[in-house]
C-alpha cells in the first residue's frame, strides 16, 4: 500500500477485512519499548536529510536536536538549586505538535521496507492488494500466510527496528500461528507463554484474537462508560462543566467504537438510561421529567449532553460517507470489500437504513442530496425527530414548555435558554429550575390530584401556572419580590457599567432610590412628567449624560403566553411620557420594555431592547434569578435554590 496516513480506525476496518477474507493468515502484534525516547539521532538526522522539506525547515528541525539538554532543579531554603544538566542523546523531544511528524518520518524507513514484502492478498474489483502490515505510530501489526513467511517478516522488522536504535519489547508483542491457534506471548511465532488470562491481545485501544472480541468488549466498554459519568457526577462541577466533561470524557468512548464494536440500537439507548440513573442518585434529574431535554442543545432548552444512539449512529453515517467517497487504495478496500465481507459498519449501515425505509425526504431536501449516503445521514435525523415528537405527545404536562412556548413564532429561542450556559450553574440547580419549567414539582402535582386549592386565594385547584403569575393574593407579596429583585439586578448592573463602586455581591445591594455620578443618573420609582399623567413613574429612569438620551426601564414577570402583549403594552404605556420628556428636557427619550417569562421566556426584541442599555450579556442572569423566584413562590417562602449545591 503506497499510503500510511491512516487513522486508527480505518486501520481496525481494514484488519476486520482482511481476517474475515483470509484463511489461514498467520499474524504478529509488535510493541516497541518506548519508542519516542529510544529513536537513534544519527538516524533521525539522516531521515530528516533525505525528506523533501526546504533547507530552512530542514536546518531548523536538526538545530533543535543539536545538543538538546534539561537542567535538574530543586527548591531549597526558598531558593532554586541546580543539581546538574543532563544531555539528551537519543529520542524525540516530546512536547510540541512537530514531535510526532517527526516520528513518522523515522519511521518511515520501517514501512518503505517491508510494504512489499509478501503478505495476504485482498481483493477489490478483481484486483489483489498485498497487505504485510498496518502500522499507526508505533502499533505494528503483519500479516503472512504460511507461519514461516511471517517469522521471516519478524526476523527484518526487528533489523530494521534495531538500525532505527529501537528495541521490541518481547513480554507486550504477540503471535498467532493461524486463525485457528491460540495467541502466544512474543515474536517466536508458534511459540511462548498463552497471552494472559483470556487469551487476548489489546491492539489500538480494543482486545482481539483473530477478530475484535464484540462479547468481551462490550461490557468493559459499558463499565468504564458508567464508571468516568459517576466520577464526573460526584465532581462539585457547574452543569456547563459537567457536561463538557461527560461529553468529552464519556461519550468520547462510545464514539471512537462506532464502525468497530456492534452496537444494536437498544444497546446504545442503554447508555443513556444509565447517563440518566447516574445524573438522577445524584439529584440532577426528577423522575418523569422530560428527558429528551438532557440530550438536547442548549438553543433548544436542553442540557447538552450527547445522545449515544444518534451520536454513534450519526458517525457511523457519516464513515460511510467518507469511506465510499474517497478514492484512495485503503478506502476503496474498505468500501469494496463490504459487500463481499460482512463488516461491522456495513452491518451497522444497514440497520440504519432498514429502519429508516418509511421515511421518505421533501423534495427540496432530494434536489440538495448528492449521494446515497449523505440520504441515509438526513433520514437518520428525521427519523430521531419523529421519535422525539412521539415522546413529548405523549407527555403533554411536561412537555408544553419545549414543545409549546419556546416554539412560538415570537420567541427568541436561543435568548429564552441564555440561563442554561450560564457557567455558575450547579447541576443540582440547573435540574430544579428545569423542572419548574417542565410544570413537574411532585409535591405541587401530588396535592393538585387530592383536589388542593391555591394556598394564596384558595379560589382555584392548586397548579404551577397559576401560583407562577395569576394568583391574585400573591400580586403585593410574592409577584412583587421576584418584580424588585428584577429591578434591583438591573440597576446594579447598570451602576457597575457606568463606574458606581457597587459590592460585589448583588445580594448586599440595596434598591436605591437615585444613584448619580458624572456618566449618569439613574431614578426608581421617581414620578416625572405632568401629575394628570397617570403613567408617570417607570421602575427605572436613566439619563445618560454622555449620550444626552433618557432611558424609561418598565420591568416585568408574565405568564408565557402574556410576555408579547406585556411588552407591547409596557411600551405604550409610557409614549405620552416620553413625548412630553423630550419636549421639556430637550434630551431624546427611549422606552424599554424588560419583559420576561415566569419560565424565562423572551421576545425576538428582548435582547435588542437590552442592548439598548447595555445589559445583553445579563440575559442569563436575569432569567435564572426569575426561575430561582418562582421556584420560591410555587413551593414556599421556605425554598432557596443556592448556587452552592
Amino acid at each position: 500500500m503506497s499510503e500510511v496516513s491512516l487513522s486508527c480506525k480505518e486501520i481496525l476496518m481494514i484488519d476486520e477485512i482482511i481476517m474475515k477474507s483470509s484463511k489461514k493468515i498467520s499474524t504478529a502484534w509488535i510493541d516497541i519499548k518506548k519508542a519516542f525516547d529510544s529513536i537513534s539521532r544519527t538516524e533521525l538526522r539522516r531521515v530528516i536529510e533525505e525528506t523533501g522539506l526546504s533547507k530552512k525547515i530542514r536546518e531548523f528541525i536538526l538545530k533543535m536536536y543539536e545538543n538538546p539538554k534539561t537542567e535538574l532543579q530543586i527548591f531549597d531554603e526558598e531558593e532554586m538549586k541546580s543539581l546538574g544538566t543532563v544531555h539528551i542523546e537519543k529520542g524525540i523531544l516530546q512536547g510540541d505538535s512537530l514531535s510526532p511528524s517527526i516520528f513518522i518520518l523515522a519511521i518511515q524507513k520501517l514501512v518503505n521496507q517491508i510494504m512489499n514484502e509478501e503478505g495476504v492478498k485482498v481483493k477489490v474489483k478483481g484486483y489483489d492488494i498485498n497487505v504485510s502490515c498496518l502500522l499507526f505510530m508505533d502499533d505494528i501489526k503483519l500479516y503472512a500466510k504460511p507461519p514461516e513467511d511471517l517469522q521471516a517478516l519478524l526476523a527484518k522488522v526487528k533489523k530494521i527496528i534495531k538500525e532505527l536504535g529501537m528495541k521490541t519489547n518481547e513480554k507486550k508483542s504477540a503471535n498467532m500461528k493461524d486463525e485457528e491457534s491460540e495467541l502466544k506471548e512474543g515474536l517466536e511465532v508458534g511459540k511462548g507463554m498463552p497471552l494472559g488470562q483470556d487469551g487476548l491481545y489489546k491492539y489500538l485501544g480494543f482486545k482481539q484474537g483473530k477478530l475484535i472480541e464484540q462479547e468481551v468488549e462490550k461490557p468493559r466498554i459499558r463499565k468504564e462508560f458508567i464508571r468516568r459519568c459517576k466520577l464526573l457526577a460526584k465532581c462539585p462541577l457547574t452543569s456547563r462543566n459537567l457536561r463538557i466533561g461527560v461529553n468529552e470524557i464519556g461519550f468520547s468512548l462510545l464514539n471512537y467504537t462506532a464502525g468497530i464494536i456492534d452496537w444494536s440500537f437498544k444497546e446504545l439507548e442503554e447508555f443513556k438510561e444509565i447517563l440518566i440513573v447516574i445524573l438522577k442518585e445524584n439529584g440532577m434529574f426528577v423522575r418523569n421529567s422530560n428527558k429528551l431535554r438532557i440530550f438536547r442543545k442548549n438553543i433548544e432548552g436542553g442540557l447538552g449532553f450527547t445522545d449515544a444512539s444518534k451520536g454513534v449512529e450519526t458517525m457511523v453515517c457519516k464513515m460511510f460517507k467518507k469511506i465510499s467517497t474517497r478514492c484512495t487504495e485503503k478506502f476503496k478496500m474498505i468500501y469494496d470489500n463490504m459487500g463481499e465481507v460482512e463488516t461491522v459498519l456495513s452491518k451497522s449501515t444497514e440497520r440504519i437504513k432498514e429502519r429508516c425505509k418509511g421515511i421518505t425526504l421533501s423534495q427540496e431536501k432530494e434536489e440538495q442530496v448528492d449521494n446515497l449516503e449523505v440520504k441515509e445521514e438526513l433520514l437518520l435525523k428525521i427519523w430521531y425527530e419523529k421519535r422525539e415528537e412521539e415522546y413529548e405527545s405523549l407527555r403533554k404536562s411536561h412537555a408544553k414548555f419545549s414543545r409549546e412556548e419556546l416554539n412560538a413564532a415570537w420567541v427568541d429561542k436561543k435568548a429564552s435558554n441564555e440561563w442554561l450556559r450560564v457557567g455558575t450553574n450547579s447541576g443540582k440547580v440547573t435540574a430544579r429550575l428545569m423542572n419548574i419549567q417542565d410544570r413537574n414539582i411532585p409535591t405541587v402535582n401530588i396535592l393538585r390530584s387530592k383536589g388542593k386549592k391555591c394556598y394564596g386565594c384558595n379560589l382555584v385547584p392548586l397548579g404551577i401556572d397559576h401560583l407562577a403569575s395569576k394568583c391574585g393574593k400573591l400580586i403585593y407579596r410574592s409577584y412583587k419580590d421576584r418584580h424588585d429583585s428584577l429591578v434591583k439586578m438591573i440597576q446594579y448592573n447598570l451602576c457597575k457599567s457606568f463606574g458606581v463602586k457597587v459590592d460585589s455581591n448583588i445580594e448586599y445591594h440595596k434598591l436605591e432610590g437615585m444613584v448619580e455620578n458624572s456618566k449618569f443618573k439613574i431614578h426608581h420609582e421617581m414620578p416625572v412628567g405632568e401629575q394628570r399623567n397617570k403613567a408617570n413613574r417607570p421602575d427605572l429612569i436613566l439619563i445618560n449624560k454622555e449620550r444626552k438620551i433618557i432611558q424609561l426601564i418598565e420591568v416585568g414577570v408574565s405568564a408565557p403566553n402574556l410576555v408579547r402583549s406585556r411588552e407591547i403594552e409596557k411600551r405604550m404605556k409610557y409614549v405620552k411620557l416620553s413625548e412630553e420628556l423630550e419636549k421639556s428636557l430637550g434630551m431624546k427619550c427611549e422606552i424599554v420594555p424588560v419583559v420576561v417569562g415566569w419560565n424565562g421566556i423572551v421576545t425576538n426584541y428582548f435582547k435588542y431592547n437590552l442592548k439598548k442599555i447595555g445589559l445583553e450579556k445579563q440575559i442569563g442572569y436575569m432569567q435564572r434569578l426569575v426561575l430561582k423566584m418562582t421556584y420560591r413562590i410555587i413551593l414556599g417562602s421556605g425554598a432557596e435554590v443556592s448556587d452552592n449545591e
